[in-house]
């Protein structure tokens, strides 16, 4: 008999969302600016924007590889609770779509996008 070893590096596609995105932001006042994406910190599937919304913020979002979903639970920023769902595309390029609900006390529920397209 033979025996072999072998050292398997398995990578998850959430690396392969990572770095500089620019945004089409319904939902900011400003429609177009940038962000970054990191890896979240003890966590193998959550990344965090480090400018959320325009906001300055950090947002995490849960990806699921195997089904190309992204989710943000529910996330108090900067006085405003948001939360969210949508795709991401790694092909050529790194897009993600993120369908955002934003509440406030004083001006109640608002819906808007999110299209992020990545930087090279």
């Amino acid at each position: 008999t033979k025996s072999y070893n072998f050292n398997l590096n398995i990578v998850s596609c959430v690396s392969s969302t990572l770095g500089a995105y620019s945004i089409s932001d319904q939902c900011a006042s400003t429609n177009n600016y940038t962000d970054t994406v990191l890896m979240a910190p003890g966590s193998a599937n959550t990344v965090m924007m480090k400018n959320f919304d325009q906001t300055g913020h950090t947002a995490y979002l849960t990806i699921n590889c195997a089904s190309g979903t992204i989710n943000m639970s529910q996330q108090l920023i900067n006085g405003i609770t948001y939360s969210g769902s949508g795709n991401f595309y790694i092909s050529s390029s790194r897009t993600i779509y993120l369908s955002v609900t934003k509440y406030t006390a004083s001006s109640g529920y608002s819906y808007c996008s999110m299209n992020m397209n990545g930087i090279n």
